[in-house]
């Protein structure tokens, strides 16, 4: 039928069997539609909104009896039942490829669906609507006055299902023409509108404190089987659906294109959930009754398994946000909030307030943000960043994977590996940044559990087993780094550092500031440099090369085959077992050699103008505490307990 022969009440719209899909939907199917246009997969439907002036078919058998509806207090809808219809209507057209075209209502001259009030007498019923069917009176809407008010809690949700009925849509209750019942895990109006039911989630309810605001998802799935899906995509493009807590929730959110986000507004707590079939909390609270019991569900937003959300973001309130399979980006906003990205590389912003974030798999991005925040990255090559003035302790924790961690301004703490028992490994390459605080960065994995359980890095907690080969580097406060078991690169920042590079052949680079460093090489054959300030180099287990800074430095070489460079300043070294290289520059400094073994060390002077042990003895002075050398320019090296007699069975190394 054409949009013009539809306008004239007198005629009949054509309509058309339709037959079971098989689907679960077909519990609110009637069984009966309005019929696409000729050649066409999209079907156009006429409305209108009748005035005290409309007039109705009195066709015999397909129009009205002197006795119904039209003709018994009638009455035009009010602004709000015309606003409340006209959203409806553009649901369906958003939903499917059925258009509604406006005519006007005057005359004899109609659209097919028209809505209006009635004074007639029909018992308990306050509405009813006319399914598609060749009759004049098909499509019609009727309010009842005697049963329903304006202002009506309902008068929304009854408008609603009175819409589903005049473009086919049956009570799942009912069985028609093959068309059955619907599942009872589906039969509620969580579910669908057209339901007598008040919840499918709690069967027992009678009494529901609020109704939905529009079509639910059995209702969708109907209505796009009838008409088909919206061919340019429901809600097309990048929407961002916004609810505010403040007001009232209650709806199957429905979006098959773009890059979608949900979100909210306000201050409530909230949960966000973007695996597809679950219910979202977004600040709504629906009771339930049933004449003794209540029940109360905050969970009011339903997103089905055919909608895929990309985004999502929390107001102000303490939010719960997870995401899906997909590269998601999760925003807590303000208040203590709970984001938890779940598969794909996603995007992790805790904003203000003390987050918990947790990227689980996938390449993730976490930022803390303002507050003091847990971050976990868990598995995948992950990123962490405090955030802009995030002046707060922060604990970040890498995970499996190469992880790269950055802190803020405050006293945070930094872990490369996991955290959870002794027996978790992460052999990932990690990259940790300190911050401006008095921060722990730790390459391996920690177990909290190991001393003391308090949240806190004790020594003793960190996994001995841990292989991944980090670099970090200090921040500009008072830092602890710690390696792992593997081939660490440490570095220090602008305070007093304490580094402990652990197993593997390591490098520890002290600050370039004056702030007094301490390195432990500990295990493995290691590399240390002092730095600008009074440094502590203490090269561990293995066969260690030291090279002091430019401060007045203490140096112990520990067990192995040391090599330990006095570098500038007064230094004080110590080889502590193995068959050292003591070296020193012409620069050297004023420094100190507290335990030289003639008979396993070397003095390595290849770097001054001595060329011969003749030139060293010509210069060697023993005093009340060993042999003083001076290299001249106020540089020295004494070596504590020898005598002149040890020169002749020393080793030296000359230019």
């Amino acid at each position: 039928m054409s949009v013009s022969e539809t306008s004239n009440v007198y005629s009949r719209p054509d309509a058309e069997f339709v037959r079971p899909s098989g689907e679960i939907f077909d519990g609110v199917i009637y069984g009966t539609k309005f019929s696409a246009e000729p050649g066409s997969a999209q079907t156009i439907v006429t409305f209108s909104i009748p005035t005290l002036t409309s007039t109705y078919s009195s066709h015999p058998s397909l129009g009205y009896g002197p006795d119904e509806e039209p003709n018994v207090d009638f009455r035009p809808i009010g602004d709000e039942e015309e606003r409340i219809f006209r959203d409806a209507l553009a649901e369906i057209e958003m939903l499917t490829n059925l258009q509604f075209v406006e005519v006007d209502d005057r005359g004899t001259y109609a659209g097919t669906i028209r809505i209006a009030w009635t004074g007639i007498d029909a018992e308990e019923n306050v509405a009813w609507a006319y399914l598609p069917a060749s009759a004049h009176a098909s499509g019609d809407i009727w309010l009842l006055s005697q049963n329903l008010d304006p202002t009506d809690d309902y008068i929304r949700s009854t408008i609603i299902h009175e819409l589903g009925h005049a473009v086919g849509l049956k009570h799942p209750h009912e069985a028609e023409d093959g068309f059955g019942k619907l599942d009872s895990d589906f039969d509620g109006n969580d579910y669908t509108i057209m339901s007598y039911e008040v919840s499918a989630r709690y069967p027992e309810a009678t009494w529901t404190s609020i109704e939905p605001n529009g079509f639910m998802y059995m209702d969708i799935l109907a209505l796009q089987s009838l008409y088909g899906v919206n061919p340019n995509g429901v809600n097309a493009g990048n929407t961002v659906h916004t609810f505010d807590t403040g007001e009232t929730h209650y709806q199957t959110l429905w979006d098959t294109s773009g890059i979608d986000t949900l979100g909210v507004t306000g201050s409530k707590n909230v949960t966000l959930n973007l695996m597809p079939g679950n219910w979202q909390d977004v600040g709504t609270v629906i009771e339930y009754w049933d004449g003794t019991r209540e029940w109360e569900d905050s969970f009011s937003v339903y997103v089905p398994p055919e909608v895929i959300l990309e985004n999502a973001f929390g107001g102000a309130g303490n939010d719960r946000i997870s995401g899906n399979a997909l590269a998601n980006k999760l925003e807590g906003n303000d208040g203590a909030d709970r984001l938890h990205g779940l598969a794909g590389d996603d995007r992790l912003l805790g904003g203000a307030g003390d987050d918990d974030l947790n990227g689980d798999s996938g390449d993730d991005t976490l930022v803390g943000g303002a507050g003091s925040d847990y971050a976990d990255g868990g598995e995948g090559d992950d990123t962490f960043f405090a955030g802009a003035d995030d002046v707060s302790a922060d604990l970040y924790v890498g995970g499996r994977g190469n992880d790269k961690i950055g802190g803020g301004d405050g006293n945070d703490f930094l872990v490369g590996g996991v955290a959870e028992d002794v027996g978790a490994i992460d052999d990932g390459r990690d990259l940790l940044f300190g911050g401006n605080g008095d921060d722990t960065l730790l390459g391996g994995s920690w177990n909290d559990d190991a001393v003391s359980n308090n949240g806190v890095f004790d020594f003793g907690e960190e996994n001995p087993l841990t292989r991944g080969g980090n670099t970090i580097w200090a921040g500009s406060g008072d830092d602890l780094v710690i390696g792992d078991a593997s081939n660490d690169i440490l570095g220090g920042g602008l305070g007093h550092d304490e580094m402990h590079g652990g197993g593997g052949a390591d490098v520890l680079y002290a600050g370039t500031s004056t702030g007094a460093d301490t390195l432990f090489g500990e295990g493995g054959n290691d590399t240390l440099f002092g730095g600008a300030g009074d440094d502590r180099l203490w090269g561990g287990n293995g066969e260690d090369l030291i090279y002091n800074g430019a401060g007045n430095d203490h140096v112990i070489g520990g067990y192995g085959n040391d090599t330990l460079w006095g570098g500038g300043g007064n230094d004080t070294l110590a080889g502590s077992g193995g068959q050292d290289v003591f070296a020193f520059s012409a620069s050297t400094g004023v420094d100190v050699v507290e335990d030289f073994t003639v008979s396993e060390d070397i003095l390595d002077l290849s770097e001054t103008a001595l060329a011969s042990v003749p030139d060293f003895s010509s210069i060697a002075v023993q005093t009340d505490t060993g042999l003083f050398v001076d290299l001249g320019g106020g540089n020295s090296i004494l070596l504590l307990g020898l005598t002149s007699t040890d020169i002749d069975t020393m080793t030296i190394v000359f230019s």
